[in-house]
C-alpha cells in the first residue's frame, strides 16, 4: 500500500516538474521575440471614393513594404510594445504615427487626370483617410471598427493642416508557452491515467 502510494506521488511531482519545465522552455523561446520597437513603412492609395455632389474625392491610405506600391516621399512609423497582461495572455500596444500634411502632399501630387475625372465630372477637392485593415477580431483601433468579408476596417479621416497623426491599435494574445506547458502536462497525466486503470484491470481480471 505504501509503495503505491509513494509510485503515486513520484508520477504526481514527475509530471509538475515537467509541466513546469515545458513553461520555462517554451516562455525561453517566447521571449526571443522583441518585446517592443519600431518599424518603418512607406504608404500606398488602396482606393479611390467619389462624391459628386460635394465635389470631393476621397483617397484612402495604407502602410506597406511592397516597394512598386509605395508614394514617394510618404512613411509612417509602426511601434510596438509586447506586454505580459498574465500568465495565460499577452496584450501587443501598436502606434501608427506619421505626418498628415505630408500624405496630403504626396496623395494630391500624385493624383493622375484619370483618377480626378470619372463620369465626365472633375473632382477639385481632396479628402485622405488612414485604413488600416485585419483579421483579427478580437483587435482594438480607437475608432469603431466595419466588416469588409473577412476583414475588420479601421478609417481614420485625416486633417491636412496637421502636421502629426498616431493611430493606435491594440491586440489581446494567448501566450503560447503557458498554453503549450498545460496541454503537455495534461497529456501526460492522462497516459499515466490510462496506463494506472490498465495496469489495475490486469491485476483484477489477470490480463
Amino acid at each position: 500500500m505504501i509503495a503505491k502510494r509513494a509510485k503515486t506521488i513520484v508520477f504526481v511531482l514527475l509530471t509538475l516538474v515537467v509541466i513546469i519545465s515545458s513553461c520555462v522552455f517554451l516562455c525561453a523561446c517566447d521571449n526571443k521575440e522583441e518585446t517592443k520597437g519600431d518599424i518603418a513603412y512607406g504608404m500606398y492609395v488602396k482606393r479611390f471614393t467619389y462624391d459628386a455632389d460635394a465635389d470631393t474625392m476621397t483617397a484612402y491610405v495604407a502602410i506597406t513594404n511592397d516597394e512598386s506600391l509605395k508614394l514617394a516621399g510618404a512613411q509612417a512609423n509602426w511601434h510596438y510594445d509586447r506586454t505580459a497582461e498574465n500568465i495565460f495572455y499577452d496584450r501587443y500596444d501598436y502606434v501608427v504615427s506619421f505626418d498628415p500634411s505630408t500624405i496630403f502632399s504626396v496623395v494630391e501630387s500624385s493624383l493622375t487626370q484619370e483618377q480626378r475625372i470619372v463620369d465626365e465630372v472633375e473632382y477639385h477637392n481632396l479628402k485622405v483617410v488612414f485604413e488600416y485593415a485585419t483579421i483579427y477580431k478580437s483587435l482594438e483601433g480607437g475608432v469603431e471598427a466595419t466588416k469588409s468579408g473577412d476583414n475588420y476596417i479601421f478609417d481614420y479621416p485625416l486633417n491636412e493642416t496637421d502636421s502629426s497623426f498616431e493611430a493606435p491599435l491594440s491586440l489581446r494574445v494567448q501566450n503560447s508557452a503557458t498554453w503549450y506547458g498545460i496541454l503537455v502536462g495534461a497529456a501526460i497525466l492522462i497516459v499515466g491515467i490510462i496506463i494506472t486503470i490498465v495496469r489495475v484491470r490486469r491485476k483484477k481480471y489477470g490480463r
